[in-house]
């Protein structure tokens, strides 16, 4: 998951601006789910986690926080091109404004996949590996029918 985050996901961040308006719905729709899932986890296990898994964990809810609070200000232009947007109530161009918030957004969102990766690895190195144990073949059970 590490490797994904810095080799696929980093890398692509700044095309936030490309996306389309389902695009940021969804994004915007896992970005609460994030939260819920932060929320959950500090509830659950807050007593039981150093302090340095919770504040990643925070820094997570507060920039999944940040870039879901973008979008429910501007659910209707998210994701509209910019040779579609309309002008403001001033007649000004809104295309510099929104080249801005992507850019604050791609930043967001850049910070946050960077606490996700800093909070896998401290799983990784606090916890010792834990893999399920693979089960050999089901041993054959007596035939009974006999």
């Amino acid at each position: 998951m590490i490797e994904l985050i810095e080799k696929q996901l980093l890398p692509a961040i700044y095309g936030l601006s490309q996306m389309n308006q389902d695009g940021w719905r969804t994004l915007a729709n896992n970005m609460a789910g994030s939260m819920k899932d932060a929320e959950r986890i500090l509830s659950l296990f807050s007593g039981s986690l150093d302090a340095t898994i919770i504040g990643l964990i925070l820094d997570i809810h507060e920039k999944a926080r940040a870039l879901l609070s973008t979008y429910q200000t501007w659910p209707d232009m998210l994701g509209v091109p910019f040779s579609e947007m309309k002008p403001n109530n001033r007649g000004e161009s809104m295309v510099p404004y929104f080249e801005a918030v992507y850019r604050l957004m791609s930043q967001d969102a850049e910070q946050l996949l960077r606490a996700c990766a800093s909070l896998l690895q401290e799983i990784d190195v606090r916890l010792p590996e834990v893999r399920p144990s693979t089960p050999g073949p089901i041993a054959q059970s007596p035939d009974r029918s006999a």
